[in-house]
């Protein structure tokens, strides 16, 4: 009967042994991993871009399928810059790529204000297509929050002959 009881007080003592070394060797491995958040400070940046006189009626009808387009989306109300890019097929005909986003667009050769938005133009526009330059104009935005950033987008196809612009293909969420 005294065996036994030495028996269980020696396996107590062991098992406080083991839980006092297993409760430090804890605590030691939280002391060493220290968590380090990402630094999402954002910064702000400027840059200089032209106010570009555009061919109205181009304007007018880009304006009238978008309008249709966008009316029907909740999520785009907070953005206001239209990234317009062309790609030439042959002389009459160009494929438009619109996206809708919320940073200006400092890469663009200049831009076109039309109501509460901002039209940004890439490099392949058509001829005769800017009618000039009103003046420059400052902008500053900050970097976006990393992570998924999935504007609204369309393309259409212009054909600069009877000035037709049709929609070719919608965001996929529309």
């Amino acid at each position: 009967m005294i065996s036994i009881q030495k028996e269980v007080i020696m396996k107590g003592k062991m098992i406080i042994v083991l839980i006092l070394v297993f409760s430090t060797t804890i605590s030691q491995a939280q002391k060493k991993k220290v968590y380090i958040p990402p630094d999402w400070k954002t910064k702000t940046h400027s840059f200089f871009s032209s106010e570009l006189q555009i061919d109205c009626t181009f304007m007018g009808r880009l304006n009238t399928v978008l309008d249709s387009i966008i009316s029907k989306q909740n999520d785009s109300k907070s953005w206001h810059h239209f990234h317009i890019k062309f790609e030439k097929k042959d002389t009459l005909n160009y494929d438009i790529e619109i996206s809708l986003w919320d940073i200006p667009a400092k890469n663009s050769i200049g831009f076109y204000k039309h109501n509460e938005y901002l039209y940004w133009f890439g490099v392949d526009i058509p001829p005769d297509f800017i009618l000039g330059e009103k003046n420059i104009k400052r902008f500053s935005y900050k970097d976006p929050f990393p992570g998924p950033y999935d504007p609204p987008f369309w393309f259409f196809t212009y054909n600069r002959q009877t000035g037709r612009i049709e929609v070719k293909e919608r965001h996929c969420f529309e």
